[in-house]
């Protein structure tokens, strides 16, 4: 049988428990706001994934921030920090991933660049 903790062993646990998940997000982790406009099903999600951060939007409207990077989707449009990054499909699913290496958007699993400035 299985010996039980005692009550300090217990909050012990817990308290280490606690200090490990307050450093998973960053300092500057911001929540994410789900936005839906008429009734549409949309989600917005952010959070550590695998040493990096992931914000993901699903459906036809949302905000997510990441890394102080506010991801938007409105109007069948993408925008990083007010840039637009194009037209999206109706409905879609809209990936934000920051990595040590850089940021990367992706579109329906696409990684998608900002359209390049109109001359």
């Amino acid at each position: 049988m299985p010996r039980q903790l005692t009550l300090l062993e217990t909050m012990r646990t817990l308290f280490l428990m606690l200090a490990c998940a307050s450093c998973c997000a960053p300092a500057d982790a911001q929540p994410t706001r789900p936005t839906t406009g008429n009734g549409d099903s949309s989600t917005a999600a952010a959070g550590p994934s695998g040493g990096r951060y992931v914000a993901t939007i699903t459906g036809r409207v949302g905000i997510a921030v990441v890394d102080r990077d506010k991801v938007e989707l409105r109007d069948r449009t993408v925008y990083v920090n007010g840039r637009s990054f194009g037209r999206v499909p109706e409905v879609c699913e809209i990936r934000y991933v920051v990595s040590k290496e850089g940021a990367t958007l992706y579109v329906v699993g696409q990684p998608r660049a900002a359209p390049a400035p109109r001359r």
